[in-house]
């Protein structure tokens, strides 16, 4: 306490003496002591954030904050869930020979969730602004997954004839998310003045981004799955009689497999790949 009072009154006066000559060297060396300060107090945070010690915390970040070290203060947060969520996609990554890769996925998305929800109150009473801090959080550990999601679904899919239906529901899985995420942006216990529309966007890629590149494919992978889809119709007929039997017969068939593409394009694609659509048909 009494190093941290010392700190903020070096801080005060350089504020006002910033026109000195010698301005330059006293902020450099009162950086320096900050940084022995930090790293004296940094295990301590992190106990507190990992302890969900909420009077702890508040009185380190109180002191971070008040000595204009607020970043840091977020990265040490940042850094203590990331490590959490990324060793938990790392154990589900050691059980996915086990399950079908939409379950795991699924599991770990509604864990991001849970920790989301559990958080936000919690950062409300420690961070200035608890939004951005999470946002940041969430697009840290989604970049920092290994394997990355995009990987895992393109070593699932290589040997599948048909990876829409696949595709299909693990992009809904990432959609429901993404929806749970973006409903508590309106919640009270977000500051009202807090803007984090850049650490939004940023967020949104990030848990949408594994699915860009197979939505640039869409248009190949939905022609092989209506190949695969019509591929059972018999095109063989022994006269006229059977010839019109089969084409009556195949003809629904075929207006069935164009519905269910627009489906699947509104549902892989939110309607955005229908010109690749209009391709594969």
């Amino acid at each position: 306490s009494a190093i941290f009072d010392k700190l903020l009154g070096m801080q005060k006066s350089l504020m006002v003496l910033h026109d000195i000559p010698d301005y330059a060297d006293r902020h450099q060396k009162l950086e320096s002591l900050k940084n022995k300060l930090e790293s004296k107090l940094s295990p301590r945070l992190v106990a507190a954030f990992n302890s969900h010690n909420l009077d702890e915390a508040k009185h380190y970040a109180e002191i971070f904050t008040s000595l204009k070290r607020e970043e840091q203060l977020q990265l040490y947060y940042c850094r203590t869930h990331k490590n959490r969520l990324c060793k938990f996609w790392l154990k589900l990554q050691g059980q996915k020979s086990e399950k079908p890769m939409q379950d795991w996925l699924t599991e770990f998305l509604d864990e991001v969730v849970s920790m989301w929800h559990s958080e936000l109150s919690w950062c409300s009473q420690v961070f200035s602004q608890p939004a951005r801090t999470l946002c940041s959080t969430l697009n840290q550990t989604l970049s920092s997954l290994d394997p990355s999601i995009e990987h895992c679904i393109s070593q699932h899919i290589v040997s599948l004839p048909n990876p829409l239906p696949l595709l299909i529901d693990l992009k809904q899985a990432v959609v429901r998310f993404s929806k749970s995420i973006e409903s508590t942006f309106s919640k009270p216990d977000l500051r009202p003045k807090e803007t984090f529309d850049g650490e939004i966007v940023s967020l949104l890629r990030a848990i949408h981004g594994p699915f860009v590149q197979f939505q640039l494919d869409y248009s190949k992978i939905e022609q092989d799955s209506l190949l695969d889809d019509i591929g059972g119709i018999s095109l063989e007929a022994q006269g006229l009689t059977d010839t019109v039997t089969l084409v009556a017969d195949s003809i629904p068939r075929l207006f069935h497999a164009a519905e269910e593409s627009i489906n699947h394009c509104l549902q892989f694609t939110q309607g955005l790949g229908c010109f690749g659509l209009v391709r594969a048909l």
